[in-house]
């Protein structure tokens, strides 16, 4: 794994950003370019997929349930959803 996937996942364990807006000013990056960092991260095993919060919190939605409809398009963040797996907090997460 190159520094920049490294500096990247330090970035999303420290807590220090809260969304792809903040990492690429603090990564001093582009959107294709963070893009690029989650896939690799994600096929190294260190993101994975989950948008199973927003299919469990459906009812409570602002669209009420509008999203399943076949004229709703979810923007690209909704999509696809990105977690931090265990793999990537025993490796790289803060030790006590």
């Amino acid at each position: 794994m190159e520094n920049r996937e490294i500096s990247l996942l330090k970035l999303l364990l420290s807590g220090e950003v809260f969304s792809e807006d903040d990492i690429m000013k603090n990564m001093s990056i582009e959107a294709d370019e963070l893009e690029n960092l989650f896939d690799i991260l994600e096929d190294e095993g260190y993101l994975e997929v989950d948008n199973g919060y927003f299919e469990k919190t459906c009812d409570n939605c602002s669209k009420g349930g509008n999203c399943t409809s076949p004229t709703y398009q979810p923007n690209d963040k909704v999509k696809k959803i990105r977690v931090i797996t265990w793999k990537a907090i025993e490796e790289f997460g803060q030790q006590p």
